[in-house]
């Protein structure tokens, strides 16, 4: 083997400029890594989550047509002398983790529901179960929208209409008593649990805010956006596993975030929480946000603002445990050869690799219209 010269970097970078002396004729000369920012992979990436975000124009529809609805069912309670404490932003949209939505076939991805929370006062709402709060929404909803479809669901009412392609979750709550950030919210079997909307936001905000502190573009609410649209991927035809609560997948890469932080590229970050979470899930380690510890549970991860409340689905066997822990584990193996394609200039690899994970808009991406005046703005929804 040549002897090897002792050359920076620079001088390798010149003498692969050079007729006849590339790079690939010195047998001495080590392979330059682009660094992880750079690397095909994080560029495909970078393009899609600016893909999945709810675009610019549609946030603007949403705020305008949110207002709208919570002003008439608003005045729709009044009539009934129903005090309302306040109607807060919340779900997806007020902790950005929103997705757009897609069609893939003629299955809809993404387009996150607008959950819109409507709190009673303590006094209005004490004296009424979970049936006629419904009912009594219901009524508003339709007097309201009488031409929309509307769906009386577990635990509230759902609002659909034909000219718009997002829907409204109405949520009624009830306000606890001398504490004016935290409400009650009820379960299908009417049951109430202490929460707190606001506090919700603020644990998904934060972790956004300590992430945009490290090097690089990786955003924690991104991160999010990105295991939401894998999940939904992942469930696409699946018999046992047809959904992941979004809560769920938010506190998994709440944990992942706390424990790991967000790395400079897409694909390194990706790679990592997937390993992590899935030795979570396979473990069934609890995921919790404090310092208690609970038992008696096959697996738990509780809501960091009300500690009695598992989020994992109670219909949950181990079974559909196992099948997220596998989709995780194969998702881990995925982005390993994802950086391996990238150590060696595969572009394409790579981006077939990423198709397996988030379908094949990945790849249509250059194709499609990603004009920086769409973007939704870095703080809105």
């Amino acid at each position: 083997m040549a002897d090897r010269p002792n050359l920076s970097r620079r001088q390798l970078l010149i003498l692969a400029g050079l007729g006849g002396l590339g790079l690939r004729t010195l047998a001495w000369a080590p392979r330059l890594q682009r660094p992880p920012d750079r690397a095909p992979s994080h560029g495909h990436l970078k393009r899609f989550v600016l893909h999945v975000r709810t675009s610019r124009a549609d946030e603007r529809k949403i705020i305008e047509r949110r207002n709208r609805v919570r002003h008439r069912i608003s005045r729709q309670a009044e009539r009934v002398e129903l005090r309302l404490a306040r109607t807060p932003n919340a779900g997806s949209y007020a902790k950005r983790t929103a997705l757009r939505r897609y069609m893939h076939g003629h299955t809809k991805i993404g387009g996150s529901d607008i959950d819109m929370p409507f709190v009673l006062t303590a006094r209005s709402g004490d004296r009424l179960e979970l049936e006629a709060l419904l009912e009594l929404f219901e009524g508003f909803v339709r007097g309201s929208y009488p031409r929309s479809k509307i769906v009386r669901t577990k635990s509230s009412i759902k609002l659909e209409f034909s000219s718009f392609k997002y829907s409204f979750d109405i949520v009624p709550m009830v306000a606890v008593s001398g504490d004016s950030r935290r409400e009650y919210l009820f379960r299908a079997d009417g049951t109430k649990v202490p929460t707190s909307v606001s506090a919700h936001v603020r644990f998904c905000r934060r972790r956004t805010a300590a992430s945009a502190k490290s090097p690089g573009i990786v955003r924690f609410n991104d991160m999010v956006r990105l295991f939401k649209w894998w999940s939904q991927m992942q469930a696409l035809g699946d018999e046992l596993l047809a959904e992941v609560p979004s809560i769920v997948l938010e506190l998994l890469c709440a944990k992942a975030f706390d424990e790991r932080g967000v790395e400079s590229s897409y694909t390194s970050t990706l790679r990592a929480w997937f390993e992590l979470i899935a030795g979570i899930v396979a473990e069934r380690r609890e995921v919790r946000f404090d310092e208690q510890r609970g038992a008696g549970e096959s697996w738990a991860v509780i809501d960091p603002v009300s500690a009695t409340n598992n989020v994992v689905p109670s219909r949950w066997t181990d079974a559909h445990i196992d099948r997220l822990a596998g989709w995780l584990r194969a998702a881990a193996i995925t982005m390993k050869r994802v950086e391996a394609c990238d150590r060696n200039d595969d572009g394409k690899g790579a981006l077939r690799e990423l198709e397996g994970l988030f379908g094949p808009v990945v790849g249509r991406l250059d194709l499609l219209d990603l004009d920086p005046s769409k973007v939704p703005l870095a703080q809105s929804c």
